[in-house]
């Protein structure tokens, strides 16, 4: 089994709290591009459900991106990405 630091557990909770709060979330890539969004929920790669028994950091976060459309991002990139500045939760407002 994979080991889960406390660095890892911090990043990971940032991916789960805005999965459970619908949190506006912004995700820039590496060719400059940003995303934002409000992520849904935390599941497979097609948008169902994790099982008791999956590893959530094997999930993927589903946003519906301001354009309309569905996304589904790994939350093992999500973690290292939130350490790295590149995926954050914000306010529109």
């Amino acid at each position: 089994m994979e080991t889960l630091t406390i660095g890892d557990a911090n990043d990971l909770q940032v991916v789960l709290h805005a999965a459970q709060t619908c949190a506006k979330v912004a995700r820039a890539f590496g060719n400059g591009d940003v995303v934002y969004g409000t992520a849904r929920s935390i599941g497979t790669q097609s948008g169902a459900f994790l099982t008791s028994d999956d590893d959530v950091r094997d999930g993927y976060l589903r946003v519906t991106t301001q354009s309309g459309l569905e996304a589904f991002w790994p939350v093992r990139d999500l973690m290292r990405e939130v350490g790295m500045g590149l995926f954050a939760p914000y306010d529109w407002r």
